[in-house]
């Protein structure tokens, strides 16, 4: 009698089992949720976005290639000075294209005549200084133009100078893949003479990206640039 009931036991319990088997493999297996792995460029610009000055992202260990071209105080950020903090960006749209550096004031015997504005500089921050030299010269100029922009609610933005629209390039143009100029041709706010100032041009599929001087009247794009 214990070895039937041993035997019928046994036999339950093969049952059992087998149908537990039978029932998973009936039930559907939900498919593993991955979640992206955040980039370091993602990182950034959430550090960014949540309150941190790209100085501070910098001292938490994030290399200038990582912060540069992310968006803080209404633009691009192309330059960073890691030892003081301050740094430019440049606004995420053009102000307007087709616009004359300077308005020519006489015409002679077919000849244009402008502003010789003769107080601007070519180096790093003195973009700002420019544009309200030549905007207080010249009512009618681009950096006049540029002074009364409150683009992103900022109002301080200025034309970046020969040096600072050259960084501008280097960082935000065609040279790393990003095109964020797409427009070609920029004037900055850096005169020459009488007749010209420089300009820069983000057309290397041209091969000719770079820095040239050119004829004031000549209409051009804007990109403004502000200080943080």
């Amino acid at each position: 009698m214990k070895k039937l009931n041993l035997i019928i036991s046994t036999i339950l319990l093969v049952w059992l089992f087998g149908s537990s088997c039978s029932k998973d493999e009936s039930t559907p297996v939900p498919t593993p949720v991955t979640t992206p792995i955040p980039t370091s460029s993602d990182v950034v610009q959430d550090l960014l976005d949540n309150g941190l000055t790209p100085i501070q992202v910098f001292n938490q260990g994030y290399t200038l290639s990582e912060i540069y071209c992310k968006t803080y105080g209404g633009g691009y950020i192309f330059y960073l000075d890691t030892i003081s903090g301050e740094g430019l960006v440049c606004s995420t749209i053009d102000f307007g294209n087709n616009i004359e550096w300077d308005e020519a004031y006489a015409f002679v015997n077919g000849t244009s005549y402008f502003h010789y504005i003769g107080n601007t500089d070519t180096t790093l921050w003195s973009g700002e200084q420019n544009t309200i030299n030549v905007a207080s010269s010249s009512p009618n100029s681009a950096c006049a133009l540029v002074a009364n922009y409150t683009g992103s609610g900022y109002s301080d933005w200025f034309i970046s100078s020969k040096n600072e629209s050259r960084l501008m390039l280097e960082v935000l143009g065609t040279e790393l893949g990003y095109n964020i100029l797409s427009h070609g041709m920029y004037w900055t706010s850096s005169e020459i003479d009488e007749n010209q100032a420089w300009e820069f041009l983000n057309t290397d599929n041209l091969g000719s990206s770079g820095v040239y001087s050119y004829y004031k009247g000549t209409g051009r794009n804007i990109r403004p640039v502000r200080k943080f």
